[in-house]
């Protein structure tokens, strides 16, 4: 165990640096760039527009840009925003906690899909099982930036059962703020852990061990619990493992159709201004949520599956 996790931790580390590495490259070498959004204001002399670039340290040689800036993210210094005189990670950091809120809940009602997916397979063939089947295929077709946009057309601007803006006026205003978005969000992990329960279900169903324990006289409950529910969460672990990154990353089309102050919108307000700095810093702590999400999925497993070893 302690083997498996030290060499989990020595490929993530590699992992983290080919994925920032290769990141950083594409964004340096794309164009923009603080000299880009001085070049908006006519009154910017060409000097200062070259001072700029110094004090970022853009007319530097590529190679010496980039060691320069793995030295300064090995301390999580990933400089100046070009868009907002400070500290990147200070801008980011007060995105990071609306994002986990969103976040947050979005994976609650996600996860409300196991028990779903459960009944489904329990009822298979079943008319509550054939609608279940309908809506998360019809679902799935749907993507969030469409349901996001219908039910602002609807619900806010048509009949008005919610308000809009970002609700801090009130407990009740903030939590209707709150729970759309995250409702809307969840869409996809409530359909895919629905999909994969019911199919990891079914299919632990018509196995031997099942049979065994049924004809043995076992309590139905307990063929359930001990048999059918723990083996089918297997591949389950997987889902919620890459699903963990969302608590940090947030959705970018969520975050900005609903104007929600967190990292997704930050990513896109980053992206349209070539603010770079942002822009690595937010790709640096979704990378590092990814691996820990990955990191805990192979954890799980064993504590889910006592097959599994780590060696």
């Amino acid at each position: 165990m302690r083997r498996f996790i030290i060499r989990r931790l020595l490929q993530s580390v590699l992992l983290l640096w080919a994925v920032m590495s290769l990141t950083w490259l594409l964004v340096a070498t794309a164009p923009g760039g603080p000299e880009l959004i001085l070049a908006q204001n006519p009154k910017i002399t060409a000097e200062q527009r070259a001072n700029i670039r110094e004090s970022y340290g853009l007319n530097k040689p590529l190679y010496e840009q980039y060691f320069i800036w793995m030295g300064r993210v090995a301390t999580l210094d990933f400089g100046r925003s070009y868009t907002n005189p400070r500290p990147a990670m200070q801008v980011i950091g007060e995105r990071i906690w609306p994002t986990m809120q969103l976040g947050f809940f979005s994976y609650v009602i996600g996860m409300l899909g196991i028990p779903l997916g459960v009944y489904a397979a329990k009822h298979r063939g079943k008319m509550s099982d054939n609608l279940i089947r309908v809506i998360t295929v019809v679902g799935s077709c749907m993507p969030v930036w469409f349901l996001s946009l219908m039910f602002i057309l609807i619900a806010a601007n048509t009949i008005r059962w919610f308000p809009q803006g970002e609700g801090k006026d009130s407990v009740g205003a903030w939590f209707l703020h709150l729970m759309i978005p995250s409702a809307l969000l969840s869409v996809g992990f409530l359909i895919s852990f629905t999909r994969f329960v019911r199919s990891e279900t079914l299919e632990v169903l018509n196995q031997d061990y099942v049979r065994t324990a049924n004809a043995k006289g076992l309590e139905a409950k307990k063929v359930d619990r001990w048999h059918v529910f723990r083996n089918s969460l297997v591949p389950v672990v997987t889902l919620l493992g890459y699903f963990l990154p969302s608590l940090f990353s947030g959705a970018i089309i969520t975050e900005t159709i609903f104007n929600w102050p967190g990292m997704g919108r930050l990513f896109y307000q980053a992206t349209t201004g070539r603010d770079m700095p942002v822009m690595l810093g937010i790709t640096f702590i979704a990378s590092v949520a990814t691996i820990i999400g990955i990191f805990l999925a192979d954890l799980g497993y064993g504590l889910v599956d006592p097959r599994v070893r780590y060696e």
